[in-house]
């Protein structure tokens, strides 16, 4: 498949704001394991109420940071190279999406 200009500019954009939504997504996350913990810490009828929230909160994180780093990969400039994808070319370049995981 043979890109246009405009194609290729499209994709370069969607990669683009793709890799951008990985920072917000890890504040996200960070921003509900604090919550669940000051739930764990706090004597209050709500306590498991709040913490539930916040690993709920953590879980759907997980769940779009998983579908952002296949999104990710898949508008990769590199995508085309043999072995991209194994993680051993990523790895070799420091350009692995994700690097941070959000699992806890």
């Amino acid at each position: 498949m043979t890109l246009t200009p405009s194609d290729a500019e499209l994709v370069d954009m969607a990669y683009e704001r793709i890799s951008a939504l990985e920072e917000p997504l890890y504040k996200i996350r960070d921003l509900a394991i604090a919550i669940t913990a000051m739930a764990a810490e706090v004597h209050s009828p709500l306590s498991g109420a709040v913490g539930t929230v916040g690993q709920l909160i953590v879980d759907t994180a997980e769940e779009v940071e998983e579908v952002r780093g296949e999104i990710f990969h898949a508008l990769h400039p590199r995508r085309h190279e043999p072995g991209f994808g194994d993680g051993e070319a990523e790895e070799a370049t420091g350009d692995v999406a994700g690097g941070n995981s959000l699992e806890t």
